[in-house]
């Protein structure tokens, strides 16, 4: 499934694991540094919170940013969502001073799973009818060759 929604979607997927990659590297060279400064264990430990947090909200928009694609997707297939609720397999709250919820590893396994069946259906029909077209093509050229040989 190769359409400018999709591409636009990876674009910006590489673009958030990109901004992960360089906060990492960032926070690398501040604990290399902290060490070097030999400037304490609250320092270090600071740093590493200040990581996991950056970290974190980067997460929380890289798993938004592939739910709203997989039901955007689901739905236009007219695929059945799994339900929103608090309890869920299917979905997980983002953090607790946001009230967005994402997919959870689970409910995206499912939401693929679901579309590359529908998908896949879809271009089976496609094909067979495809290969129907060939077929009559092949025997309506067949068919005029021999009518205008003879003629």
């Amino acid at each position: 499934m190769l359409s400018l929604e999709n591409i636009i979607y990876q674009f910006r997927l590489g673009r958030l694991f990109r901004k992960l990659d360089k906060s990492n590297r960032f926070y690398d060279r501040c604990i290399i540094e902290s060490s070097k400064k030999k400037e304490g264990k609250e320092a270090l430990q600071a740093i590493i919170a200040e990581r996991s947090h950056e970290d974190d909200l980067i997460q929380i928009e890289i798993d938004l940013l592939t739910t709203r694609h997989l039901l955007k997707v689901a739905r236009r297939l007219m695929i059945s969502v799994p339900k929103l609720s608090d309890e869920s397999l299917y979905w997980k709250k983002d953090h607790d001073f946001l009230s967005s919820f994402s997919l959870s590893r689970e409910g995206i396994k499912y939401l693929r799973k679901e579309i590359r069946e529908e998908l896949k259906e879809r271009r089976e029909s496609t094909s067979h009818w495809f290969a129907l077209l060939i077929g009559l093509v092949g025997a309506t050229t067949g068919l005029l060759a021999i009518i205008l040989n003879n003629g």
